[in-house]
């Protein structure tokens, strides 16, 4: 999976918790520097991407607009 913040790099991460919520589900990932971060089913596709070519592709975008 691949995460991007504000400052338009992308970062590596794994998936290390999958979890279910009355709200649908909860992702905990896990980036190389060792900091995790909890992320929502609805986060996939905004801000957190399964290859590194989708997130490249929504911040280009999101620049050019």
């Amino acid at each position: 999976m691949y995460g991007y913040t504000t400052s338009k790099r992308t970062y590596s991460a794994k998936v290390v918790y999958v979890g279910m919520t009355d709200r649908g589900i909860r992702l905990v990932i896990e980036f190389d520097n060792g900091r995790t971060m909890q992320v929502t089913n609805m986060d996939i596709g905004y801000f957190v991407f399964f290859t590194k070519e989708a997130a490249e592709a929504v911040m280009k975008g999101e620049q050019d607009g």
